[in-house]
């Protein structure tokens, strides 16, 4: 039995789609749970979690994923995304299950071409501070946990995208950094490969990521001439903190270990960008 944690999230929707597809039998948990469901809030009490039997596998997907919310409120989103994950992944290990959890590519500062499964963290934001410390404390069963980190998982409602959309048709500016980048990747590749780490039990660190990578003003670029208008609306900007970042991840294990394939960057953005059409 697979157990989603945060399965109405983007994520989670994503893996229980998965799953249903490949037919295998899953349990779903949130904060509002239906019939059928485990209810699970990790900002209560732990002594209300009361822990299925049966898991064979299960994916942390529930946090506080918001960075400015972490940034402005350290110790509360902490308290979920650190300490209640780490008590619920222990629960979940001593009763068997394989616990999957997904970090991010931000555990990195950015400053490098690639950043490979070994190379040290070097995180700059609370968020990514509070996925480094899960990392840590999910190394205390090495075999029985896997740390994924992602690069940024694209999809039609983001709000970035769709609030670009609006302005540009009302023929208003758009500004975009042009030193900041970002290697796509959909919520389905994300699945796929999870599912499969889970399956065979494969444990540490994994990386996903695209093939590529651009940066975010290219892609408001690419939207303004998918929607017609002139592309002079969209207005480079640079990040505070200077020089290009990278978002790009090895994902040479997951290719040759799951057999899970790369998406094509290309393939991804016009999918993107058509769905705003």
């Amino acid at each position: 039995m697979h157990l989603i944690v945060g399965a109405k999230g983007l994520l989670g929707c994503a893996i229980t789609q998965h799953l249903g597809l490949c037919g295998a039998p899953m349990v779903s948990a949130g904060r509002s749970a239906q019939a059928g469901e485990w209810q699970l809030d990790l900002a209560a009490d732990p002594a209300e979690w009361q822990v299925p039997a049966g898991l064979s596998a299960a994916y942390l997907c529930a946090a506080e994923t918001r960075l400015q919310v972490c940034e402005a409120e350290p110790e509360r989103t902490a308290c979920v995304n650190v300490e209640r994950t780490l008590e619920l992944a222990r629960r979940l290990v001593e009763a068997g299950a394989f616990v999957v959890f997904p970090s991010t590519n931000l555990v990195f500062d950015g400053h490098r071409p690639v950043f490979l499964e070994g190379h040290s963290v070097c995180p700059v934001t609370e968020y990514a501070r509070q996925k480094v410390r899960v990392e840590a404390g999910l190394r205390q069963w090495p075999s029985r946990t896997a740390i994924v980190r992602l690069s940024k998982v694209v999809h039609p409602g983001m709000p970035l995208l769709r609030g670009w959309a609006d302005l540009l048709r009302r023929g208003e500016t758009v500004r975009a950094f042009a030193n900041l980048h970002f290697s796509p990747i959909t919520p389905a590749y994300v699945a796929e490969a999870l599912y499969a780490i889970a399956s065979r039990r494969l444990s540490g660190i994994t990386h996903l990521s695209g093939s590529g990578q651009m940066s975010y003003a290219d892609l408001a670029f690419a939207l303004a001439r998918r929607l017609g208008v002139r592309e002079s609306l969209v207005i480079p900007a640079e990040t505070p903190d200077g020089p290009a970042r990278s978002s790009v991840l090895d994902a040479g294990r997951a290719a040759r270990e799951l057999g899970v394939c790369q998406p094509e960057i290309a393939q991804i953005v016009g999918e993107l960008l058509d769905s705003l059409v």
